[in-house]
């Protein structure tokens, strides 16, 4: 599911086999579903819209609540209409396991090295303007990553 018609291309480019525009009202994604797996990372009523699609043994895996933190789900219609399973993946789980971060960042720098990984860049600004970059990230201006330049002033 992706948030508008114009991000259904993106999602085709990075392999999905269908792409569908989520509303209020499941929009398009209630009828492609039910689905095997899905990813989210928005969190309140999508959560609860997204945990309706999950086939039967399918898994939802949350790792975001842009959207809010609380909602409401029918129990008993999530689990009497198959095994489903939700998990959560914190994105810095490193800071409580303790294991260092460059681990997990040699591994991506691994798989973009490979070409198995791609990172879509939208914004490159100075460091200088991380406030801005920040505002922009919260206001979902754009999307893709941000990268912060760090210049050292000439030396």
């Amino acid at each position: 599911m992706v948030r508008t018609a114009a991000d259904v291309p993106r999602a085709l480019g990075f392999g999905a086999h269908h792409a569908a525009v989520t509303a209020e009202d499941q929009g398009e994604a209630a009828g492609v579903g039910p689905f095997d797996l899905i990813v989210e990372s928005v969190g309140g009523p999508s959560l609860a819209r997204s945990l309706g699609m999950l086939a039967p043994g399918g898994i939802c895996v949350v790792f975001g609540v842009t959207g809010g933190a609380g909602t409401t789900i029918d129990a008993r219609a999530f689990y009497m209409s198959g095994s489903r399973t939700v998990t959560g993946l914190a994105v810095f789980e490193e800071i409580k396991s303790g294991e260092p971060a460059a681990r997990g960042l040699s591994l991506l720098l691994a798989l973009a090295a490979e070409g198995r990984l791609a990172a879509e860049i939208a914004v490159r600004r100075p460091w200088t303007e991380m406030p801005e970059a920040a505002a922009d990230l919260l206001a979902r201006r754009h999307k893709g990553k941000t990268v912060l330049l760090v210049q050292d002033g000439g030396r």
